[in-house]
């Protein structure tokens, strides 16, 4: 692993502790995409994490192949004020960098069971008899 590498694993660390604290609200953006939005000032910065492929298939393996299971791509675009677009100023994708997967995974995995949590919330909420 790069020293760049680690540098990266240790702020993703952070992301990771942040989310199981709840201090992160991450929103599903589509049916693999996972987001949140952090806004200073004028300023909102959109951080994203999209998972592609499959769960690894143990028959690939037995039969001598290597397993292809998910992959991630993790990004951060910035819009300097309201009336800008966005841009993309970081992008992470663990095809690229196998040494984040672990990291992106877990985060991942995170991410989706707030989701899941916040829509179990929605539902609660809309299954509420009235008096």
């Amino acid at each position: 692993m790069t020293a760049g590498e680690e540098k990266l694993v240790s702020y993703l660390e952070v992301i990771i502790r942040r989310t199981q604290a709840a201090e992160i609200e991450w929103r599903q953006s589509s049916a693999s995409t996972l987001s949140w939005v952090k806004t200073e000032g004028d300023s909102s910065y959109v951080t994203s994490l999209q998972r592609s492929g499959s769960p690894p298939n143990p028959l690939f393996k037995a039969a001598g192949m290597e397993p292809i299971g998910y992959s991630y791509l993790f990004q951060v675009s910035r819009r300097p004020s309201k009336d800008a677009r966005f841009a993309t100023i970081i992008s992470l994708n663990s095809q690229e960098k196998p040494n984040l997967t672990p990291s992106l995974e877990k985060l991942y995995q995170l991410a989706e069971s707030a989701v899941d949590l916040q829509a179990a919330s929605v539902l609660k909420h809309l299954l509420k008899q009235n008096p």
